[in-house]
């Protein structure tokens, strides 16, 4: 068999086919179930790739992963009242939240709103802090309307924006709220303080030892810390929280990919984008420009790039 090139510009490419021609459908799981082999079991990816199996097996773990994805959201429908995770308000922008949701309290009336932020580490350009501030006033806020109409304040519901960030030096757990300060004589002012809440949820890049203190820390680290297989996770789950699995939910778990390596590549895809955004300033760029660049470079939306623009773009006062 004769083998032929073709020029790229100064290379020659070699004139090479699949034999498998299918265009396989490979979505975010199944390109982060490639890194993870990429990166951690080399001999089983190349295995994969020099028999040609390798699209065909990301296809089926991104088919799997999507059908568990779908088969969680139902069952979590029935506890908890999803949100629209966008939100604009006129002249304020727009907010993209992690995730949001309504939660029932035990009286089966009232309900609070709940707010779930990841990081992949504390933010160095902007006080993590002021950020949810931020999240837990525009959360606030934007329930006129919805949630109470006209002067009906006391209608109102709680809000609590939990913050987890990863990649710390040492396991901690803050709780920021509203508190009442009497500086001349006193009155009980009608209203409630707990309406506003931030929940600051450090984790080291070790997972913690047992013990009361570091309970939800290591529950946390067993879902997100990184280098502990699928079946390390479901054994402190289920042995040390008692949290049933079922079967089925273990054989997806077996082969879908580690959640941790996809913070990673949000890390990687925040560091790029922090990177393109020094430079346009440095090259003296318009926004516009540089949003440009960052899609192009990025491959992402408009939308994206503007979110990323405003948490690594120059802070104006």
């Amino acid at each position: 068999m004769e083998l032929t090139y073709h020029w790229e510009g100064d290379v020659l490419i070699p004139d090479l086919e699949l034999e498998d021609g299918r265009n396989y459908q490979i979505g975010k799981c199944g390109r982060m179930r490639q890194r993870y082999l990429f990166e951690n079991h080399h001999a089983m990816y190349t295995h994969l790739v020099l028999t040609e199996k390798l699209w065909k097996h990301l296809e089926e773990v991104d088919m799997e992963c999507n059908d568990m994805v779908d088969m969680l959201t139902v069952r979590m429908a029935e506890r908890v009242v999803g949100m629209n995770t966008e939100n604009t308000e006129i002249n304020e922008g727009t907010i993209n939240f992690d995730i949001v949701f309504y939660v029932r309290m035990k009286d089966g009336l009232s309900q609070i709103i709940v707010n779930v932020e990841a990081q992949k580490d504390e933010p160095q350009r902007y006080g993590i802090l002021n950020r949810a501030v931020f999240y837990v006033s525009r959360l606030i806020s934007s329930q006129k309307e919805r949630d109470f109409e006209n002067t009906e304040y006391d209608d109102i519901k709680r809000v609590y924006s939990i913050w987890v960030c990863m990649n710390m030096e040492e396991n901690s757990l803050s709780h920021i709220h509203l508190v009442k300060d009497d500086l001349v004589g006193y009155h009980d002012w009608r209203g409630k303080l707990d309406l506003f809440n931030i929940v600051m949820i450090g984790l080291a890049k070790k997972l913690p030892g047992q013990g009361e203190q570091y309970e939800l820390h290591r529950l946390l680290g067993a879902l997100f810390a990184e280098g502990l297989t699928a079946g390390e996770r479901l054994n402190i789950i289920k042995e040390e929280y008692d949290i049933p699995i079922e079967q089925t939910i273990e054989q997806e778990v077996d082969v879908m990919c580690n959640l941790s390596q996809g913070i990673k590549e949000t890390g990687i895809a925040e560091g790029r984008a922090e990177e393109i955004i020094e430079t346009g300033y440095e090259f003296g760029l318009s926004e516009q420009d540089i949003l440009e660049r960052l899609q192009k470079k990025l491959s992402i939306s408009l939308q994206k790039a503007q979110e990323y623009l405003l948490m690594f773009g120059k802070q104006t006062v």
